[in-house]
């Protein structure tokens, strides 16, 4: 029962955590009006799958 618990805990703390950073990325959205575009989203997204598969082939 007590792992039980701890288990429920850690999942609610780790939501909350979530749930914080998410309005903090929302408040600053709101504040600045920064965004970026699909087409920057996308490469981002292109490079840092680059990245990971080359640290995979090297590690």
């Amino acid at each position: 029962m007590k792992d039980a618990i701890e288990r429920y805990l850690q999942a609610e703390e780790a939501f909350e955590r979530e749930k914080a950073e998410d309005e903090a990325r929302y408040q600053k959205f709101m504040d600045t009006g920064t965004q970026i575009s699909s087409a920057e989203m996308e490469t981002w997204l292109a490079g840092l799958a680059g990245r990971a598969a080359g640290k995979a082939e090297s590690g």
